[in-house]
């Protein structure tokens, strides 16, 4: 059995309409021909006796009217504005020429005949230097030789040339020179008992508008004459063409109507079933496919759809393996994010007390956070109340993992030596921390012990920045406990100072993480500490546990929602 192989629609597309497109131009050519040949003798003889009358009458005004008008205007204006010059430098001799009242609009004065603006005035020395133009920044102070290809290099080609020809100028008071450009008509006026030339320039383009305005009736009578030729000769022509043209589109319609429609039939079989399969596909049925056969671009458009089918089959497993495989990890950060909690104290009525009052922010920017707070009793008296602020280098489960040690070792320490002072605790936090720091991690830390009785809060800083401090009594705001010392995990042998801090009566202390102050908005901008205190400070009067949840919305607003690190903030009142 012989093979057959199929050929491309481009080339049973192409032979078919080249086929019909050949015939149709053909016929179209021999009539278009045949009428164009006769046309084109008769249109041909009318249009240049028409165009000859139009060039005379044309020619023939140009030439009557605006040489003389130009020259007229001109030399008139131009004498005018000299003898106004001349009576202004003669009433202020002893001012400079620049600060003359009135003498810098007749130098540059405008040339505008019945209000068309068509030509305007310089005034220069007799080296050629532009004392005032009408363009002050191109022109003044500059020599006319300057502008080569202006309306100046005339000037300067008549008046200055190569040599110095100033004496012979002044001993004229009158020049006219018809520009070699014939786009512009010149005139230079001396101004008597002075070293100064008043320079006149019309641009004929301009000038000749109106003066077409005149001639409208000739130039109107040409054209109708011409215009009425040739719309007599175009509808001869055309209704004999169209005759034939109509003729031939009918037969040509009736042809391509036909072989379009089995075209199109042809073609659309193989799209009808590649659509079938796109249906089944938006169904989710990845295993149905499609016949290849039909033209070249048909089987490898079959091919490709088939091809899809079987990608979109794997994606879609691969899809559904992933997401199982996410879920898990996300129940695990919930699992993770729960003992986070449940390691982080609650404000129990332990907490709550007639002579202080304690309060917190905690927002993790991510389902495990790094940032970590704790506070509790450090000894059976229940007097001392240590509070605990720290943040943790990293985030997500690590973080978490390393917060439980450090927090779990910082409460210890501080129960088990509660005769130390915080910076000891810390100091002995960090030995121990830096012996079993295989991971290389740390924490930054801030330590409080409040004596509830005296009011005295004695604080050590591990790396972390400074607080703040309310001055109740005086309603104003300063910060504490900047020690610039190391944070807990990377020195074996980093020792920690302990500062001291009394607070009176509605006195209070806010403690905060970088999260804060380092935390950026979606087009870039720091929050910072300038804002933080502009929000302290006009705030001052709140009590601290209403100043840091305004501080909390400032900072989640301000982010848009979207937290770049863990926020968390903590407050301690004096009550009494």
């Amino acid at each position: 059995m012989k093979t057959r192989y199929p050929s491309k629609l481009s080339t049973r597309v192409a032979i078919s309409f080249a086929a019909s497109i050949f015939l149709s131009g053909v016929i179209f050519c021999v009539i278009q021909f045949t009428v164009s040949l006769a046309q084109l003798n008769n249109l041909e003889k009318k249009a240049y006796v028409s165009l000859n009358e139009l060039s005379d009458v044309n020619y023939d005004l140009q030439l009557k009217a605006i040489a003389p008008f130009a020259r007229d205007l001109l030399k008139s204006l131009a004498e005018r504005y000299s003898i106004q010059i001349t009576e202004k430098l003669q009433k202020f001799k002893a001012v400079p020429i620049r600060e003359i009242p009135g003498i810098y609009e007749l130098s540059t004065a405008d040339i505008k005949p019945d209000g068309n603006h068509v030509g305007y005035f310089t005034l220069v020395d007799k080296t050629g230097k532009i004392i005032f133009s009408h363009n002050k920044e191109k022109y003044e102070g500059k020599n006319v030789r300057d502008f080569q290809g202006s309306e100046f290099f005339d000037t300067s080609s008549v008046f200055f040339g190569k040599g110095n020809l100033e004496d012979k100028i002044l001993t004229k008071s009158e020049y006219e020179i018809e520009s070699t450009r014939k786009d512009y008509y010149i005139v230079s006026e001396k101004i008597p008992d002075t070293d100064y030339i008043l320079l006149g320039f019309v641009d004929m383009k301009k000038a000749i508008r109106p003066i077409f305005a005149n001639y409208t009736n000739e130039q109107k009578k040409v054209i109708d004459s011409l215009d009425r030729n040739l719309t007599d000769e175009f509808n001869k022509s055309w209704l004999l063409g169209f005759g034939m043209f109509f003729g031939v589109i009918a037969v040509l319609s009736a042809v391509f109507a036909c072989s379009g429609f089995l075209l199109a039939k042809y073609i659309s079989k193989p799209i009808v079933k590649l659509r079938d399969v796109v249906l089944a596909f938006s169904y989710g049925d990845f295993d149905a496919h499609v016949k290849e056969e039909g033209t070249v671009e048909t089987v490898h458009l079959a091919r490709s759809f088939n091809h899809l089918g079987n990608k979109l089959k794997k994606y879609m497993q691969s899809l559904k393996d992933e997401t199982r495989r996410l879920e898990a990890v996300q129940s695990e950060l919930r699992i993770a994010r729960k003992i986070q909690m449940s390691l982080l104290p609650d404000l129990s009525k332990d907490f709550r007390r007639d002579n202080f009052f304690i309060s917190k922010v905690f927002k993790p920017a991510r389902e495990v956070g790094g940032d970590f707070y704790d506070f509790f009793y450090i000894d059976d008296s229940r007097e001392t109340l240590a509070v605990i602020l720290g943040d943790i280098s990293g985030k997500g489960v690590p973080a978490a993992l390393l917060m439980g040690v450090i927090k779990t070792t910082l409460r210890n320490f501080c129960i088990n030596f509660n005769l130390l002072l915080p910076g000891k605790v810390l100091s002995k936090v960090n030995a121990d921390l830096f012996s079993n720091n295989k991971e290389n991690m740390f924490a930054s830390v801030f330590l409080m012990y409040y004596d509830i009785r005296t009011g005295v809060l004695s604080f050590a800083n591990a790396g972390h920045h400074s607080s703040i401090f309310i001055h109740a009594s005086e309603k104003r705001m300063s910060y504490f406990g900047a020690f610039d010392q190391p944070v807990l995990g990377i020195f074996n042998d980093s020792e920690y100072e302990t500062g001291t801090l009394q607070l009176q009566k509605t006195d209070s202390v806010i403690c905060y993480t970088d999260g804060l102050t380092d935390s950026t908005s979606p087009e870039g901008l720091r929050f910072g500490e300038k804002r933080l205190v502009n929000l302290v400070d006009n705030n001052i009067t709140k009590r601290a546990d209403e100043i840091i949840q305004i501080i909390s919305k400032e900072a989640i607003d301000f982010q848009k929602d979207n937290l770049f690190d863990d926020l968390t903030m903590l407050s301690l009142i004096r009550n009494s």
